[in-house]
């Protein structure tokens, strides 16, 4: 069983995007956990692991595969021929994974994004975007990335404790394109982003993630930062190239050079470059992406997550133009 999906035009993705309510919506046959981390140390001290939580949200049992997009700017496409069966959940069952990384992929170490697939058990899914398609299931995804410490209790001993905080697992709907241009929801913001020391010396530090979400296209996207305080960009914009299913993370100050204090970002797609011989449907390489933030304590390394939102508001021009009269194209790998 092993399918992959994607929307080309910006249709679902930004509907649900559109309002923090409709932002609860996370059931899907194919979901992204954008910053899917296990062993791996971190600024100041720090060691993350994460647990995570896999809802089969049906009444049928459900095959769940996950496919690996290590932290590179190059081309992880392959990654979603080589998917690794998790497990089968039966109807209406959740599974925790405590360090998902070493319980779940058997492996010591992990930097980068998951993406799972749900598929009726015992069958094979396809397309899940065609009319045909009948064994595409939902499932849901939660996750919680940590890192180790030491507390004082109330009692006054210090006890091993940890750090951490709940990073959601993304449905393939939940994306930025830009396609969408026309109706202001091609471009994500994230607020809170700060820089107001050095890691082990107070104050707080943060990352910004990126993702490009389909595999058939590499894609430049624009970092641009702005002071909170003054509302002035900050430095030049950041640029990368990402291949398909490519990924990076990396701290704020790397990516614009003099960001201090507390800012946000804008974060969104200059240009799309389909792959050699795209399939049917995605011509124009189906732009999609995705961005998230985390900022972090420089002292305990709590991180916080920063969601990213949307700069355009749900109106009825919006659905308009996100939900042609034509089916929107999906994507389509199988193992």
């Amino acid at each position: 069983m092993q399918k992959f999906r994607l929307a080309a035009m910006a249709s679902l993705s930004l509907l649900v995007a559109g309002s923090a309510m409709a932002n609860n919506f996370r059931a899907a046959d194919q979901i992204y956990l954008l910053n899917g981390l296990g062993g791996v140390p971190g600024a100041a001290g720090a060691f993350f692991d994460q647990d995570v939580t896999i809802t089969n949200t049906t009444t049928d049992r459900v095959q769940v595969d996950v496919a690996l997009l290590a932290n590179t700017t190059g081309d992880n496409s392959g990654a979603v021929g080589a998917t690794r069966p998790l497990a089968v959940l039966e109807p209406g069952e959740r599974r925790t994974y405590v360090k998902f990384v070493q319980s779940g992929l058997n492996q010591t170490t992990f930097n980068g994004t998951l993406l799972f697939f749900a598929c009726r058990a015992g069958s094979t899914c396809g397309d899940c975007g065609l009319p045909g398609e009948t064994n595409c299931r939902n499932i849901t995804v939660e996750s919680r990335a940590y890192t180790t410490g030491n507390c004082v209790t109330a009692a006054g001993p210090t006890l091993p404790c940890s750090f951490g905080n709940d990073f959601p697992g993304m449905p393939w709907y939940l994306y930025a394109s830009r396609n969408a241009d026309a109706v202001n929801l091609s471009k994500v913001t994230i607020s809170g982003v700060t820089t107001t020391g050095a890691p082990g010396s107070g104050g707080f530090r943060t990352n910004i993630g990126l993702v490009n979400a389909t595999q058939y296209s590499t894609t430049k996207l624009r970092v641009t930062a702005f002071s909170e305080a003054t509302r002035a960009q900050v430095g030049s914009p950041f640029e990368v190239d990402l291949g398909p299913l490519g990924r990076i993370q990396s701290n704020i100050t790397n990516m614009v050079a003099g960001f201090t204090g507390i800012g946000y970002v804008v974060i969104e797609q200059v240009s799309v470059t389909p792959v050699a011989n795209p399939p049917v449907g995605c011509e124009d390489g189906c732009p999609a992406f995705y961005a998230y933030g985390v900022s972090l304590d420089n002292v305990s390394n709590d991180p916080t997550y920063l969601e990213p939102q949307y700069l355009g508001p749900l109106t009825n021009e919006a659905i308009g133009a996100l939900y042609p009269q034509k089916a929107p194209r999906r994507a389509t790998r199988r193992r």
